[in-house]
């Protein structure tokens, strides 16, 4: 009996034993298996660290290469820069030069002016500018009191101790230490007329009264229409203004004020107070308002005495036809008149 449990027990180890080799062995193929990996990634990881050395030595090489590129660029810019400045002090050169050849030029062929030259065009030019202030219908006579100048140019002692005045030609460069300044002052005596007519005060005056007044001095009149709220037919305004002295027979401008035309709207319709308000909110009035039996409803505007549209002067009276209550007897009367049904 002790034999059977034996060879039992003994059957059970073996098996025990079998199952711990078995997994023994898939324990050692596991761990070959994780050898071979550690060994793979320690080969790739020198790999990779041989890239990460060979990368930092290619950096490197790039960064000196850059620095190398930055410091040519600097000298590159700074030998423009001298260049651009030795063209600008040529060009500054070459600009004077050309000023002193103009004026060389200039010098030999400019032509000589003798003071008194200069004094008769000066003359000229004044007369020139009077004659451009005498403007008909001016309100004053004007002349030229006095004339101030200064003339830069080349003075220049010829034969017998005669000044001259060698002046630029048009166009032509001239060095400015080279020339002298003329200080001018030319005074003319003030103009006198005793022709001038003193234009009155018009304004307030009716038309015909301010017509009148321009004529009578000799003036010419001429009426502006304006349209105002106030002052209807009297002079607002005047060109030239009062008191203004101008030569017989210049035309005086009288602005006169007239009616401003307002448009008349359309109140037919409307309540009579709305009517009345708008009325007076356009400058206009109320004329007669009649009450008159109607189909319509009771205190509407049905009819006015000017069409809407029409343009009418500032406080005309408006007359208004206001509907009245009807009574239903009325109402049958009004619908037989007109041919239409009476609604009750």
């Amino acid at each position: 009996m002790e034999i059977k449990n034996d060879t039992h027990e003994i059957a059970e180890l073996r098996k025990q034993l079998g199952i711990l080799r078995a997994e023994k062995f898939k324990v050692e193929n596991e761990l070959a298996d994780s050898k071979e990996q550690v060994r793979i990634r320690t080969e790739e990881n020198q790999k990779l660290n041989s890239a990460i050395v060979r990368f930092r030595l290619e950096n490197e090489t790039l960064n000196a290469t850059v620095r190398q590129q930055l410091t040519e660029i600097e000298q590159a810019a700074k030998a423009n820069d001298i260049l651009k400045s030795s063209v600008s002090g040529l060009e500054r050169e070459k600009k004077e030069l050309v000023s002193k050849v103009s004026v060389l030029d200039g010098a030999l062929h400019r032509p000589d002016l003798h003071p008194a030259d200069l004094a008769t065009s000066l003359s000229l030019a004044v007369q020139s500018m009077q004659e451009s202030l005498k403007q008909s219908g001016g309100r004053v006579c004007y002349a030229v009191g006095q004339l101030d100048t200064e003339i830069r140019t080349n003075l220049m002692i010829g034969k017998d101790n005669a000044l001259t005045i060698r002046l630029p030609d048009i166009g032509e460069t001239t060095d400015p230490a080279s020339l002298s300044t003329i200080k001018l002052s030319l005074k003319t005596a003030p103009a006198v007329s005793d022709t001038l007519v003193r234009v009155p005060l018009l304004k307030s005056l009716d038309r015909t009264q301010a017509v009148n007044a321009v004529k009578d001095l000799g003036l010419v009149p001429e009426t502006i229409e304006k349209p105002g709220r106030t002052h209807t037919g009297k002079v607002v305004d005047q060109d030239p203004e009062e008191y203004s002295e101008v030569s017989p027979g210049s035309t005086v401008r009288i602005v006169v004020a007239t009616a401003e035309k307002i448009t008349v709207p359309n109140l037919v319709n409307m309540e009579r107070e709305d009517a009345l308000k708008i009325l007076g909110d356009c400058g206009l009035k109320p004329g007669n308002i009649e009450s008159k039996p109607s189909s319509a409803k009771s205190g509407v505007i049905i009819a006015q005495s000017v069409v809407a549209g029409t343009k009418v002067d500032r406080q005309t009276g408006i007359d208004l036809t206001v509907s009245e209550k009807i009574t239903p007897a009325e109402g049958k009367s009004l619908a037989k008149k007109t041919g239409k049904k009476q609604n009750t």
